[in-house]
């Protein structure tokens, strides 16, 4: 097993480790060869975040020997490719590119000089009767949903080697970013001051500090990385090239789910919400998976072909 018991000072790398992985399997040699060869790409030119995240993640992903299955290596790389946009967050996307010897693709070129940061979210405004405060739309600074759609096409475009690996990596993570419910919402108040997608919302304090925000648990509400994550077809299931289609899908599933997002009278401990909040966690992870694998299907190319 890559994933062993489950440590919390790293829950964000290991919940794309864990879906990225799980949706690997059943990937062609040609295609586990192609995600090693991404791998070995932002590895050379990204030691130290590389070093970092088996730092963070040495509790939940065991590094595969040297003996290993070429599906356990794939695996593995699998995990640090989906976790890596999180390492260089405040880093211009053109430096990114540039340290792999790559220019930005052509469908990125609007964002080469701006850092990657606003690229994991998109914040939908509901204040707490869970109202949508259409009003506050223009406080709305995420583009997660417009990152893909250039990720995606800049895919489908001829790429090198060192290009594809930056942008298929960014393209993986986004897509589990984008299945987190509360990447999607953020509660907020007639003023349009809101929570960042729960992130200032406090659950759980330790002194005076937060040591327990509505984002970090719905991060880890499903997370159990020895359980593999179960593969099941895609609902409204789109040709590849059509991501549109899916995202219209996830942004009304969020406002669908905004009433299980937050614990009436913030009530964190009510063990009806902590049960809902599971089982919704892990059906999100699950769909997320199954989206990734049929990502992976599509824009892994095949060393064999």
């Amino acid at each position: 097993m890559l994933f062993s018991s489950f440590h919390a000072g790293a829950w964000s790398l290991a919940w794309h480790g864990t879906i990225a992985s799980s949706a690997l399997d059943g990937a062609s040699e040609g295609q586990q060869k192609t995600l090693i060869a991404y791998a070995n790409v932002l590895s050379s030119e990204f030691s130290a975040e590389r070093k970092d995240w088996q730092r963070r993640t040495r509790y939940e992903i065991k590094k595969p020997g040297s003996s290993a299955a070429l599906a356990e290596k794939a695996a593995y790389e699998a995990a640090w490719l989906a976790a890596w946009p999180d390492l260089i967050r405040s880093q211009k996307l053109s430096v990114l590119f540039k340290a792999v010897g790559a220019t930005t693709p052509a469908n990125l070129a609007a964002y080469k000089n701006h850092t990657t940061s606003t690229w994991h979210y998109h914040n939908v405004f509901y204040d707490s009767n869970n109202k949508l405060l259409l009003s506050c739309n223009k406080k709305n600074r995420g583009k997660l949903y417009a990152a893909l759609s250039a990720l995606e096409s800049s895919l489908q475009s001829d790429l090198s080697v060192n290009q594809q690996a930056i942008v298929f990596a960014f393209y993986i993570h986004f897509v589990g970013d984008a299945h987190q419910p509360l990447h999607n919402v953020s509660r907020a108040n007639k003023h349009c001051e809101h929570d960042r997608g729960g992130n200032t919302y406090c659950l759980k304090k330790k002194g005076a500090k937060c040591s327990l925000n509505a984002h970090q648990f719905w991060d880890l509400a499903a997370f159990n990385p020895v359980e593999p994550i179960d593969i099941q077809p895609v609902k409204h299931k789109a040709a590849c090239g059509t991501s549109p289609v899916w995202v219209s899908d996830l942004l009304a599933e969020a406002k669908e789910l905004v009433v299980s997002l937050y614990p009436k009278n913030d009530d964190f401990n009510n063990a009806k919400y902590r049960s809902n909040a599971k089982s919704i966690a892990k059906s999100r992870v699950e769909m997320a998976a199954s989206r990734t694998a049929q990502i992976m299907k599509c824009y892994l190319r095949d060393t064999k072909k």
